[in-house]
């Protein structure tokens, strides 16, 4: 879906935003997984990751039921370990 007469620096942040924007909430989902478990494979975070994270949080706004449904599923969710603090 590229732009042709947009900035190259801007096309792929671009390209990015409004393919996430039409995306269904399994999709977006998937991909803010993979972002976060891509970041504890390499344990960091860099400036890109943050704002790809900031674009696909913007995209998964327009889905806020089934936001709502997916976080109640992770509260609900049994979590290994000696601390339950992620639940308050």
């Amino acid at each position: 879906m590229a732009i042709p007469a947009f900035p190259a620096e801007l096309k792929r942040p671009l390209d990015e935003r409004l393919r996430l924007h039409f995306s269904d909430w399994p999709t977006l989902w998937t991909e803010f997984e993979r972002l976060g478990w891509d970041s504890m494979r390499a344990q960091t975070c860099t400036q890109d990751d943050v704002r790809k994270a900031s674009r696909l949080h913007k995209a998964m706004l327009r889905h806020r039921e089934q936001a709502s449904q997916q976080v109640m599923k992770l509260l609900r969710r049994h979590y290994k370990g000696g601390t339950r603090a992620m639940m308050g």
